[in-house]
């Protein structure tokens, strides 16, 4: 659950770099803060069984503890049922996770030690500004120490070329009014900033640390009363049958756990 939470939650860890994954980030913010993040993220089948058999991200989802996605996170009130998917021809699951305030959602690595990923949401005049700051980008950006010698600097880079083959990451954020001006977003339309990155625009491991950091800001909240209203009703409908999901991943995990260890005693 670990390794996929964080690849869910727009986490991009060695396996994003390696090119073996199709990510879709769609965050929803209301006028209150609260809110949810959509993440769709398929796995490149030559990639996904690390030398075996492909894993359905789907199946590997419901089979894990949520517990250890919770040891690492904050502000996550509820997770909807995950549901099939596709990109690009590959299998995908998506994830809907749900927040009541985004300036409290953090998502980190070592049991909460290790920072990932902030997000800030705060009225700025009439409107509303907002940040995501993606540690993780930088991250992927590699170590900053220069190959020792240009043959093995040309080796680096048609290996990372070879890895990135079908990469494809889209960042999207809708904000309460309409957006005004970007910063790390390449494109903005009505209330939705948005980005997308594919192989062709990522030559080395250093282009990643331009991604680390997204702004956007609008003007005065343009969503209705009954709009507001529903998304109300879709978010306690979430935290209601959160805990029921929960449980049924747990044991779903336990139960994975025990064929794990009768079948490699």
């Amino acid at each position: 659950m670990k390794r996929l939470a964080c690849l869910a939650l727009g986490a991009v860890l060695v396996c994003t770099v390696a090119g073996c994954v199709k990510i879709t980030e769609e965050i929803l913010v209301m006028p209150d803060g609260s809110g949810k993040l959509v993440y769709t993220f398929a796995m490149n089948p030559e990639f996904g069984g690390m030398g075996g058999e492909a894993k359905d991200p789907f199946d590997e989802l419901m089979n894990s503890d949520p517990a250890e996605f919770e040891k690492n996170s904050a502000g996550i009130v509820a997770m909807g049922r995950p549901e099939r998917a596709e990109l690009g021809g590959w299998k995908g699951v998506r994830i809907t996770f749900y927040f009541e305030d985004i300036n409290k959602v953090r998502l980190s690595e070592d049991d909460g030690k290790k920072e990932k990923m902030k997000f800030s949401f705060k009225k700025d005049g009439d409107g509303y500004a907002f940040e995501v700051v993606d540690n993780q980008m930088g991250e992927a950006g590699g170590s900053e120490k220069e190959p020792p010698d240009e043959e093995t600097k040309k080796q680096m880079e048609e290996m990372f070329q070879k890895m990135m083959a079908g990469f494809d990451y889209r960042a999207s954020v809708k904000l309460p009014g309409k957006v005004k001006a970007v910063e790390g977003y390449t494109a903005k339309d009505g209330r939705t900033a948005s980005i997308s990155v594919g192989e062709k625009d990522v030559k080395n491991q250093k282009d990643f640390k331009k991604l680390g950091s997204r702004k956007a800001t609008c003007g005065a909240s343009e969503m209705t009363d009954a709009e507001v209203a529903d998304f109300k009703k879709e978010l306690e409908k979430a935290k209601a049958g959160w805990p029921t999901l929960k449980d049924e991943m747990k044991k779903n995990a336990e139960k994975k756990k025990g064929e794990e260890k009768k079948d490699n005693p």
